[in-house]
């Protein structure tokens, strides 16, 4: 079994976000990490639980 570290999937999950596209998640540990990272950070988005995990969707800036 691989086992990836928690901080590299998030990483590349905020990598996602900041490019303007939406991240999935389905670990619980996952989601809180980048929930916490994206208050910190105060990046504007849209949390879509469902039964399976999370989609974590940017909200883009409408003056662009």
């Amino acid at each position: 079994m691989l086992v990836i570290p928690i901080r590299r999937i998030c990483d590349a999950k905020m990598k996602q976000i900041m490019d303007g596209y939406t991240a999935y998640s389905e670990s619980k540990q996952v989601i809180n990490k980048l929930k916490k990272e994206i208050e910190q950070r105060n990046i504007p988005v849209i949390f879509d639980y469902t039964n399976k995990g999370c989609y974590i969707t940017p909200i883009k800036n409408k003056e662009a």
